[in-house]
């Protein structure tokens, strides 16, 4: 500070003419205006520290919130994507059951004319059986009886 006081006596004797010395009351109002600078200064770095505590607290707050609300879109957006792929999967499966009963109805229908025509010629061979059978039961009461 000495130094600064030095340089100011030569810049003022060197610029206006005037020497000065330290004693002189000039100075006194320069050595107080330094301790205020200095104390501004002071001041100053400390509200901005706060200041910066702030903003940290701040974006901290904000980066948490941010974090909240982007895990919580995230988790609508998979939610609402299960339940997108659950529908999608029921339909699908309606569909598919759809088509296999149709296909089934269709293929019983192929069949049901085969199958009506094994049970008549089962109805006729039934009755070939009884025919053949009533006529042998005839020829053994016919023999026995003569």
């Amino acid at each position: 500070m000495t130094d600064e006081i030095d340089e100011l006596i030569k810049d003022i004797a060197l610029k206006n003419g005037v020497a000065i010395d330290r004693d002189d009351p000039i100075m006194i109002l320069q050595t107080m205006q330094l301790r205020f600078l200095a104390g501004n200064k002071k001041a100053q770095v400390e509200m901005l520290d706060e200041f910066k505590e702030e903003l940290e607290g701040v974006a901290s707050r904000w980066g948490l919130e941010s974090k909240s609300l982007a895990e919580k879109i995230l988790n609508n957006s998979l939610k609402a994507s299960k339940e997108t792929m659950a529908i999608q999967l029921q339909e699908s499966v309606q569909a598919t059951s759809r088509a296999v009963g149709s296909e089934i109805e269709i293929k019983l229908a192929c069949l049901n004319e085969p199958v009506q025509w094994a049970k008549k010629i089962a109805i006729y061979n039934l009755i070939a059986s009884l025919v053949t059978f009533l006529t042998a039961c005839m020829i053994i009461v016919f023999f026995l009886f003569k």
